[in-house]
C-alpha cells in the first residue's frame, strides 16, 4: 500500500479504544491506556470523496495512535466522539510482526500540521444523517418530534427514512424525555420534502465501526434537491415562527387592541409578499387567521380577569402591590399615550359643560317660577350632579397622570442634560489637571536647571544668544509629508465573509502552522469589526501577541513604512494618560512632544484619512501588548468614550492646548493580557466595552512567526465591514435566540444584570455568527452563542456567595459540553477555582 496517498489529506475514520483495559493487563506497559484505534473510511475530497480499503491498513484496517502528554485515551475519546476526522502527517515505521501495522503519535500540543497525526471532531459539514423511523408523515406532523435513536446524531441537520421515503431536511433540537424535536429550515422557506429513497442509494455513505458493522449513514448535502423542486412538500413552520415572520412583513411595532387583531384577518386575504422572509401560502394564512382568533379570544380572557381582579378589594391591593413594587419601570412607559388621553380629557370635559348646563337650566326654571319642579326633576338633577362629580374625578385623575408623565419625561430630559455637562466638565477639569501637572513639572525642571547651573545664567543674560533662544522657542514645529494612502494595495476583487474567513484560515494553518478552525477565525474577525478594542488573554507563553501579528499579516496590513497598517506598543508600567503613549503639546515649546514617533505618526495619518472614502482603505490595527502593566481604563480612558461607533458624534483624542486627533471608523485596538501577581485586573468599564478572548496554552515557534512574510495585499475596511457587521438581512437562529433567551432569564432570576451594551453586543455578534459560522453539527449548533457568551458576559461575572453559586450552577446546566462547550469549560473552571477560594467566582481566577 502507498501510504503517501494518504497524508495530508482530510479522512473520515471510527475512533475506539478498549474500555476494558486495566493497569494489571499484560498487553499493556502503561499505568494509564494511551493507546486507542483509529478505523479510516473515507478520504474527502472537497464536497466529493473515496471510500477507503479496510486492506490498506493491515492487519485490523486500522492505525494504531500513542497519545502523548497527559490525555488518556477514554479522554480522547470523551473528547471527539467515535466519528472523527482525522490528518496524517507522519511517516510510520511499517511492523509487519505486530497487530498493528502502523503506529502514529498523537500530540496535541504540536498542532494540526506538526503531529504525526491528528484528531478532531467530525464537523458534520456538507452532509445530511439519515434517521430510519417507524412512523409515517401523518403520525410525524401530529407530533414533530421522533424518538431519540440508540445512536448519536452527529449533523444538525437530518432526513428522515420511512419505509421507501426521504423526508427532510429537517433541524434536530435538544433532546427532551428521550424525544428530538423537529424543525424546518429558514433556508427551505420552513418546507421539508418528500424523496424516493431508491434515487439517493448510490449516494449514501455508510460508516462502519471497529467491527465492520453499519454504525451511521450519511449523504452529501449536494446530492439533495431543494424540498422547493421537490412534488410533494409539506409546511413545517412553527406557528411562533408563523405569526412572528407576518407581523414583521406588515411592519408594525405595536401591540394589537381587539379592533386591529379585526383588521389584520381581513388583511390576510390581500397580504402582498413585500420582502418577507417567508411566503405565506394559502394553509399559513388560514393557520394565521387561527392563531389571531385565539388572539382576540385571550384578550376577553384578560379583560374579564381585569375586571375581577378591580371588584374583589383584597386581589386589587394584592395586585396593585405587585404592580408598584415589580412592574412600575415597564407600565410606566406605556400607562399614558399622549393623544388618546389628551382626547379623553376632552370628552370628559365636553360632557361636564353638558350637564352643567342643564343642571343650570333646571335651577333657572325652578327660581323663575316658570314651571314647579317634580320629583322627577329633582331625581335627575341629582343623578346628573352625581354623575358630573364622576366624571370630575376622573378627569382629574387622568390630569394628574398626565401632568406626571410630562414632570417624569421633563425630569429625564433635565437629568440627561445634566449629565452630559458632568461628563463634559469632568473630562475638561481632567484635561486641565494633566496639562497643569505637565506645565508644574517642566516648570519646576527648568527652574532646577536654572539655580544649579549659574554658568549658564550668565550665558542666557546674553542678549544675542537669549534672543536666539526665544526666536528658536517660537518657532512652529515642522510636519513631514503625510503619504496618502495607496488603494492599489487593496485586494482587487470585492471578498465576502467566507472568501476572507478562507484567506486567513488558511494563512495561519499553512504559513504560522497554527491549528485553528474556520469558526475560530470568524470570531476574531467578528470582535475585532464590531469591537473597537478586542483583547486576548491568558497565561504567559500562549503566543497571544504573535496571534495578534499573524492576523494583521493575514489582513495584510504589516508592508513597509509609510504604508503599514498595524503598530505594535509596548505597555510600560506607570502610565496614566494616553499622552504616555502618543504625545503632548507643550505649552512652554508650543510644540508637539512625541512619547512615540511611530504611534504618533500613525494617529496623524489617520487624522487625514477621516475624510476619505472607509469602504476604500485598509483597516488600521494598534496593538496594546501586556496591556495590563498598568491600569487600561486610566492610560486608555480617553478612547473608552469613543467605544460606541454610533452614539459619539465627534470621535476624537485631546493632546493639550487646541490640538486633538479625529478617530477614523477603520481603527481598531487589540489588547494581549496576561494573569499573574505583576499586572493589573481588568476593570467592569472596559469589560463592559471589550471582547475578550481566551487562549489555551499551545505550542508555539515564536522564530517562525517572526519569519512569516505578510500577505501580498491588503483587505479593504469596507470588504471586512460589509462582511461582519450587522446587515438588514441578517436573522438570529429561532434555537439559538431561544437558548438565549433561557440564558438570560437565569441571570434574571439570581437579579443580577446583563448590561444593555452587552445585550445589544452578543445579539449583533449572533446576527453576524448564524451567517458566517459552520454550525453543521450538534457541538456547533450554538456555536455563535457559545462564543460571545464566553468572550462577552462570562468575563463580568464577579463575586461569591450561594447567590453566584447558583448562577454557574444553572449556567452550567444550560450550556452543556454538547452544544455550547466553549462557555461550559470556562464554567466548569471558574466553578472548580471557587471550591477552593471561598466561593469566590470568577472568570479570570487561576
Amino acid at each position: 500500500m502507498d501510504f503517501k496517498q494518504y497524508k495530508g489529506k482530510n479522512i473520515l475514520a471510527w475512533l475506539y479504544y478498549n474500555p476494558n483495559y486495566s493497569a494489571n493487563n499484560d498487553d499493556f506497559d502503561d499505568v494509564v491506556n494511551k493507546r486507542c484505534y483509529v478505523y479510516p473510511r473515507v478520504m474527502m475530497k472537497g464536497v466529493d470523496y473515496d471510500l477507503i480499503n479496510s486492506g490498506d491498513f493491515p492487519k485490523f484496517g486500522r492505525i494504531e495512535v500513542r497519545i502523548q502528554g497527559g490525555d488518556s485515551a477514554e479522554d480522547i475519546y470523551s473528547r471527539f466522539g467515535s466519528l472523527v476526522s482525522i490528518r496524517i502527517n507522519g511517516d510510520p515505521y511499517p511492523n509487519f510482526d505486530g497487530n498493528n501495522m502502523y503506529s502514529l503519535k498523537y500530540n496535541p500540543q504540536y498542532g494540526k500540521l506538526n503531529s504525526e497525526i491528528w484528531i478532531e471532531s467530525f464537523s458534520g459539514r456538507g452532509f445530511y444523517q439519515i434517521i430510519d423511523i417507524n412512523s409515517n408523515m401523518e403520525e410525524l406532523q401530529k407530533e414533530r418530534s421522533i424518538p431519540a435513536p440508540d445512536y448519536e446524531v452527529r449533523t444538525t441537520l437530518v432526513l428522515l427514512r420511512y419505509e421507501n421515503k426521504l423526508y427532510g431536511p429537517f433541524e434536530c433540537g435538544e433532546k427532551k424525555e428521550e424525544k428530538i424535536p423537529l424543525s424546518g429550515v429558514r433556508e427551505y422557506q420552513y418546507s421539508v420534502g418528500e424523496y424516493a429513497a431508491m434515487n439517493y442509494n448510490d449516494n449514501l455513505l455508510v460508516i462502519e465501526n471497529q467491527d465492520g458493522e453499519e454504525a451511521l449513514i450519511l449523504i452529501p448535502k449536494a446530492s439533495i434537491p431543494s424540498p422547493e423542486e421537490c412534488k410533494i412538500r409539506y409546511d413545517w413552520i412553527s406557528e411562533e415562527t408563523l405569526i412572528d415572520n407576518f407581523i414583521d412583513s406588515l411592519r408594525v411595532e405595536n401591540s394589537y387592541t381587539r379592533e386591529q387583531v379585526r383588521q389584520l384577518k381581513e388583511m390576510v386575504h390581500q397580504l402582498v409578499e413585500s420582502g418577507a422572509n417567508v411566503q405565506f401560502t394559502g394553509d399559513r394564512i388560514t393557520k394565521i387567521q387561527t392563531l389571531l382568533q385565539s388572539i382576540a379570544q385571550k384578550e376577553e380572557y384578560i379583560r374579564d380577569i381585569v375586571e375581577y381582579a378591580l371588584v374583589d378589594e383584597s386581589m386589587k391591593k394584592v395586585l396593585s402591590e405587585e404592580v408598584v413594587n415589580n412592574y412600575f419601570d415597564q407600565i410606566q412607559s406605556k400607562i399614558l399615550e399622549f393623544s388618546s388621553v389628551q382626547e379623553r380629557i376632552n370628552g370628559l370635559k365636553a360632557q361636564e359643560t353638558a350637564l352643567q348646563q342643564s343642571v343650570e337650566a333646571l335651577q333657572r326654571s325652578a327660581e323663575q317660577g316658570k314651571a314647579q319642579s317634580s320629583e322627577e326633576d329633582k331625581l335627575k338633577i341629582s343623578e346628573l350632579t352625581q354623575e358630573l362629580e364622576v366624571l370630575r374625578k376622573e378627569k382629574d385623575a387622568l390630569s394628574v397622570e398626565l401632568g406626571i408623565r410630562k414632570d417624569i419625561e421633563a425630569l429625564k430630559t433635565e437629568r440627561d442634560r445634566l449629565k452630559d455637562e458632568r461628563d463634559k466638565a469632568k473630562d475638561s477639569y481632567n484635561q486641565q489637571l494633566i496639562d497643569n501637572n505637565d506645565l508644574k513639572k517642566q516648570f519646576e525642571s527648568t527652574l532646577q536647571a536654572f539655580n544649579d547651573k549659574a554658568t549658564q545664567t550668565a550665558r542666557i543674560l546674553d542678549s544675542k544668544l537669549l534672543d536666539k533662544i526665544l526666536r528658536g522657542i517660537g518657532e512652529e514645529p515642522t510636519m513631514e509629508d503625510i503619504v496618502p494612502f495607496d488603494t492599489s494595495l487593496l485586494h482587487a476583487e470585492p471578498m465576502d465573509c467566507v472568501d476572507i474567513i478562507n484567506r486567513v484560515t488558511t494563512f495561519i494553518s499553512d504559513k504560522a502552522h497554527r491549528d485553528v478552525t474556520s469558526n475560530d477565525v470568524a470570531n476574531y474577525l467578528i470582535c475585532i469589526t464590531q469591537g473597537f478594542i478586542t483583547t486576548f488573554a491568558g497565561e504567559p507563553g500562549t503566543g497571544k501577541t504573535s496571534l495578534c501579528n499573524i492576523l494583521a499579516k493575514a489582513l495584510g496590513l504589516v508592508t513597509d513604512i509609510p504604508q503599514r497598517r498595524f503598530v505594535d506598543i509596548s505597555v510600560e508600567r506607570g502610565w496614566s494618560s494616553h499622552k504616555d503613549f502618543i504625545g503632548y503639546y507643550n505649552p512652554l515649546s508650543k510644540k508637539m512632544e512625541r512619547s512615540n514617533g511611530e504611534i504618533f505618526d500613525a494617529f496623524e495619518r489617520m487624522d487625514t484619512e477621516c475624510d476619505c472614502d472607509q469602504s476604500q482603505i485598509a483597516p488600521f490595527i494598534i496593538l496594546l501588548d501586556e496591556a495590563n502593566l498598568s491600569p487600561i481604563e486610566h492610560y486608555w480612558a480617553a478612547f473608552l468614550r469613543n467605544c460606541d461607533f454610533t452614539s459619539v458624534s465627534n470621535r476624537s483624542i485631546p493632546l493639550g492646548g487646541t490640538k486633538s486627533f479625529k478617530l477614523p471608523d477603520h481603527l481598531r485596538f487589540l489588547a494581549t493580557v496576561n494573569f499573574d501577581h505583576t499586572t493589573e485586573e481588568l476593570s467592569p468599564r472596559f469589560l463592559d466595552r471589550s471582547w475578550v478572548i481566551m487562549l489555551e496554552p499551545t505550542r508555539v515557534d515564536d522564530e517562525i512567526d517572526e519569519d512569516i512574510e505578510n500577505f501580498e495585499d491588503m483587505v479593504s475596511f469596507g470588504d471586512i465591514k460589509a462582511a461582519f457587521c450587522v446587515r438588514e438581512d441578517d436573522v438570529i437562529d429561532e434555537a439559538i435566540q431561544n437558548k438565549w433567551n433561557a440564558i438570560q432569564k437565569i441571570f434574571r432570576d439570581r437579579s443580577l444584570q446583563i448590561m444593555p451594551r452587552n445585550l445589544k453586543m452578543v445579539k449583533n455578534y449572533c446576527a453576524v455568527g448564524c451567517r458566517c459560522m459552520e454550525r453543521d453539527t450538534p457541538a456547533t449548533k450554538f456555536a455563535p452563542l457559545d462564543y460571545a457568551l464566553s468572550q462577552k458576559i462570562l468575563p463580568t461575572i464577579n463575586g461569591n456567595g450561594e447567590n453566584y453559586r447558583m448562577l454557574i450552577e444553572d449556567l452550567l446546566k444550560e450550556c452543556t459540553a454538547q452544544n455550547m462547550p466553549i462557555s461550559a469549560k470556562h464554567l466548569e473552571r471558574m466553578k472548580r477555582v471557587a471550591e477552593n477560594n471561598m466561593d469566590f467566582y470568577q472568570f479570570f481566577s487561576r
